[in-house]
Order: C-alpha cells, then sequence, then structure tokens
C-alpha cells in the first residue's frame, strides 16, 4: 500500500526537519512537490501545525490533578526549542507527563525522568519474539479461518458474542461487521483505529507495546472476515515506540505467514502515525486525517462502512476491540464457552496505582479502585467512568458495574473504560475548568454549537474560578448545552454537554458558593491548579 500524494505532503511537512525554521517556505516547497495548490497546503498546514512544538506537556485531566506548577520551568531546561501544552500524551499512569524529540518523560520532585519505554505490567501478557507467539499458538486463528473459508461462521460469532467496540460508543460491532461483509465493492479498507487522545485512555499504546503479534493477527483476521483487502493501524503521532515495535513484529509475521498459506494471500497492512489529537481519533476525522487533510468529523450519513477511506468500504475498529474478539475466539475454539471475557480497564487521577488492569468485563469500579488502584472509596468524592466523554458519578460506594448497560443505568458512558478518581479534597470547579478547557483546545470548530458552546462552557468555569460568574451564566450554560447536545455533529460537542450537566446536577452546591466568593477546597480565587 502506499499513502496518496496529499497524506505524503502532510507527513512530511510534520516530520521535516526544516519545518522549526520558515514553515510558509516549507508549505510552498512541499506543496510544489506533490503538485498541490497552496491554498489547500496552507489549509492543511494550519491544522496541524500544533503538532511541530519540539517540547509538549500534556494538560489532560489525569496529568493536571498531579500538576504543581514548575512543570513548565522544568520541561523548558530539557527542551528549550519551543513548548506548546497539548490534551494529552496518552501516558495518563505516569502523569505529569512531557514529551520531547521523541522521548516521553515524568516531571515531578523539580525534575525530568524518562520513562521506561516498555516496561513489564502484572495480568498483561507480554509477547516480543516471534517463536514465542507460535509455541502459544498465535496465528492458528487466522491460518484456519483463511484456509478453510470460514469467514461466515467467523462473522456469526462476532454476533453471538455480542461484541462491542471499545473505542468509546460501545456499538455493536456486527452491525459494522456484516455492512462491509456484504457490500459488493471489491476494494474494501480495515482501518485499525490506535489513536488514543482522551485524557485517562492509554490501553491501546500498552496492548501494542506488549503483544504486537496479537494485533496484527487480530487485524488481518478481522479484515479476511469482512473481505477488506488493504488495512491501515492508525497510530497516534507521539506512539514511536509502539510504530516501531509493531513494525519489528509486522515484518517476521508476514514472512512466517507467506510461507504457512503459500499461494493464499493475505491483506496489505500499513502501520502509520497519524497527527492530531483527541478529535483526529473520532474515526470519521481519523479518514480525514490519513487521506491528508484536516482531521474534522464528517457529516454521516453515509457511514463508513458504506463510504469510508477512499471512498470505499471501511471497517472502523479500535486496537481492543480487535483483540478482545480474538480473545474470545480463542477461547471458544479450545473450550467452547462464549463468555464474558477480560477487558482492559485504565484507571488514572486520584488514587495510589495508576495503571491499566485486565479484569472480568463488568467488574465493580470499587474492586478496580480499591484492589488495583488501591485506594479507598470513601475517600473519593467522584468518579469519570468512560473518561472525559462519559460524564461524571457521585463515587458512591463503589459497587458500579464497569460495562456499556450497567454504567449507561447509572446515568454515564463506559467509554473507552477509561476511570478517572477525584477525590473529596478537590473542588469541582477547578476539575471542570480543566475538563471544558479540554473541550474548547480540541474542538475542530466545524460545526457552530461545539465551536461556540466549548467557549462559553470553557469561560464559564474559569468565572467560576475568578469568582466573577453569574447565576444568569449558569443558566445560560444550560440552555447552549442542550443546543450542542442535540446539534453538534460528532461526540466531542456532545460529551463537554453532558460533563457540564452532571457537574450541575451533582455538585451545583459548589458552583453556588463559588458565586457567593467561596472556595470549599481553597484552591480558586488564587490561580488554582
Amino acid at each position: 500500500m502506499a499513502l496518496r500524494h496529499e497524506a505524503e505532503f502532510l507527513y512530511e511537512l510534520l516530520n521535516d526537519p526544516f519545518n522549526h525554521q520558515d514553515s510558509k517556505e516549507q508549505v510552498k516547497r512541499l506543496a510544489k512537490k506533490y503538485g498541490l495548490r497552496l491554498y489547500e497546503a496552507e489549509n492543511v498546514w494550519s491544522f496541524y501545525k500544533q503538532n511541530q512544538g519540539s517540547a509538549k506537556l500534556c494538560r489532560g485531566l489525569p496529568c493536571t490533578l498531579k500538576q504543581n506548577g514548575s512543570e513548565k520551568e522544568v520541561l523548558r531546561k530539557l527542551d528549550d526549542e519551543g513548548l506548546e501544552e497539548i490534551p494529552c500524551l496518552g501516558h495518563c499512569d505516569n502523569g505529569p507527563v512531557a514529551w520531547s524529540k521523541g522521548k516521553y518523560y515524568h516531571i515531578g520532585n523539580g525534575s525530568a525522568e524518562e520513562l521506561v519505554p516498555h516496561i513489564a505490567r502484572p495480568g498483561i501478557k507480554e509477547v516480543h519474539d516471534l517463536k514465542d507467539f507460535l509455541s502459544m499458538r498465535g496465528f492458528e486463528i487466522l491460518i484456519n479461518v483463511i484456509k478453510k473459508d470460514r469467514k461466515d461462521e467467523s462473522l456469526q460469532l462476532v454476533k453471538d458474542f455480542n461484541l462491542r467496540g471499545f473505542g468509546g460508543s460501545g456499538f455493536p460491532a456486527y452491525v459494522k461487521w456484516n455492512a462491509v461483509f456484504i457490500s459488493r465493492e471489491t476494494e474494501k479498507y480495515l482501518l485499525v483505529n490506535a489513536h488514543e487522545g482522551e485524557p485517562g485512555t492509554f490501553k491501546d499504546r500498552i496492548l501494542i507495546e506488549s503483544n504486537p503479534y496479537d494485533l496484527i493477527e487480530a487485524s488481518l483476521l478481522a479484515a479476511v472476515i469482512v473481505g477488506a483487502s488493504n488495512v491501515i493501524i492508525a497510530l497516534k503521532h507521539e506512539y514511536l515506540e509502539a510504530e516501531s515495535i509493531l513494525k519489528g513484529a509486522f515484518d517476521s509475521s508476514v514472512e512466517y505467514l507467506s510461507g504457512a498459506l503459500g499461494l493464499l494471500e493475505i491483506p496489505k497492512m500499513m502501520i502509520q502515525r497519524v497527527p492530531g489529537y483527541y478529535i483526529t481519533g473520532e474515526e470519521s476525522a481519523l479518514m480525514e486525517a490519513i487521506e491528508g487533510r484536516r482531521s474534522e468529523p464528517r457529516l454521516r450519513p453515509p457511514y463508513p462502512a458504506e463510504v469510508g477511506l477512499y471512498g470505499k468500504p471501511t471497517l472502523i475498529d479500535n486496537v481492543e476491540t480487535l483483540l478482545y474478539f480474538l480473545g474470545r475466539l480463542r477461547e471458544f475454539t479450545e473450550t467452547g464457552i462464549k463468555g464474558p471475557g477480560e477487558k482492559l480497564y485504565c484507571l488514572s487521577g486520584d488514587v495510589e496505582r495508576p495503571g491499566a488492569y485486565s479484569l472480568p468485563y463488568g467488574i465493580s469500579s470499587g474492586i478496580l479502585i480499591a484492589q488495583k488502584g488501591g485506594s479507598k472509596v470513601s475517600e473519593l468524592k467522584a468518579v469519570l467512568p468512560g473518561g472525559l466523554s462519559g460524564g461524571i458519578l457521585p463515587a458512591g460506594n463503589g459497587d458500579l458495574k464497569l460495562d456499556f448497560d450497567s454504567v449507561k443505568d447509572a446515568g454515564a458512558g463506559m467509554g473507552t473504560g477509561a476511570l478517572i478518581a477525584i477525590s473529596k479534597d478537590r473542588c469541582m470547579v477547578d476539575v471542570m475548568r480543566t475538563v471544558e478547557s479540554f473541550f474548547e483546545m480540541e474542538s475542530c470548530g466545524k460545526c457552530m454549537p461545539c465551536r461556540y458552546g466549548t467557549k462559553e462552557l470553557s469561560k464559564l468555569f474559569r468565572d467560576l474560578s475568578e469568582g466573577t460568574a453569574t447565576i444568569g451564566a449558569i443558566e445560560s450554560a444550560k440552555k447552549t448545552a442542550d443546543v450542542m447536545t442535540r446539534g453538534s455533529i460528532c461526540g466531542l460537542g456532545q460529551a463537554s454537554a453532558k460533563m457540564f450537566l452532571d457537574s450541575i446536577k451533582y455538585f451545583s452546591g459548589e458552583m453556588e458558593k463559588h458565586i457567593s466568593g467561596d472556595c470549599p477546597s481553597k484552591v480558586c480565587f488564587q490561580g488554582g491548579v
């Protein structure tokens, strides 16, 4: 597979050493090289130019909760070529985190400590050698489906397993898989979404770095089942280590499969780091980025399964969804059991042991927080059960079952399964100021409800933290949130609105105290976190 010339322009633009000198001249030079009109090239560059900072400080909620205000100074000592604050770096369990010249750092105690690129994690399978993978019966499922043409029965198992997307929406996977499967188009795509950008979510990176062979088998398997001849694994731009690990495993995997399958062909695969932050992880925005355009969500219908990458039917699933299906299929092949299996839950925020934990699907929030996170639920004020996109709930007693339906019944969304814990001594106005600032920063601006709504909500919490907000401003924001919920093109505007409405629903008392000049946590009216 080869990139289209628009995408080649974009990736060279962002990776050329020349990009820190004269960007306008660079854009002209590359536009001419790839035969693009200058206005087209400048339009793309203006959207992604924030990706060109040498040093990046994470401003995601999990990292912000751990910051003490000295991080910028520490980072400038490490890298003074240009500092930018970005929404999330995908290392929420190691916050505060910064990225500089291809390396990640934990910023703490007045110094920067480089993060170990790959470490063993309890309960997560580690496989970094093809021989070890094959000894564990790796690629057997894929080879069996191809040789015995078991695509139909494998697709049926997607339905029987009640597979749902772990990228955030929980959408029934069979609907998408079957739509691509029955399409009569001869050219189809599988797009593996590994572009994590939501604060609190870092599971896909861990899954890739821990066992790249599993993702290769799971991706090729899904492509074979739905009839896709092309696979693109789209990684977050900063995931250099994951890219290196995955490409190394891919080369040896292709050589092995070519011998094992003989003349039978496997889908073509491309591994590509893609620029952009949170909004780029939205499936249609990701397709736009891969095609070399601004990563702005597309209007739907048509849906990707009908008109996706390059106008062709495209199945889009995130890393964990594909790996979860492969794991269930292996278990069913060996035991005949169609049980729920395990899911990788991310835990961050105000807990002693943040991290990614493999647990039975539907485990309680209390077990995740107490047994894995080493903290007491009774010491928490609130939880975000599905990261910033799932809303807020009072911490309760920890009996919330972490599955799509139970979390929905509780009034929130499970999202990717990224639980962020908020302790009792936190100010919810200060927390929400960070949350709504994130949505304002990440809005692509394509639709008016999101473009203006995120600004209004972000300003509201800034004003509350500074003691200048009014009851009237809160009432106005409620109306704006209603418009955002009903009129935003993608989930970003809807999530921003839900977070605000949940904060008002459960913590209105704190908002009212701020209006009267009182911050119970004593962090506002003096700069906050």
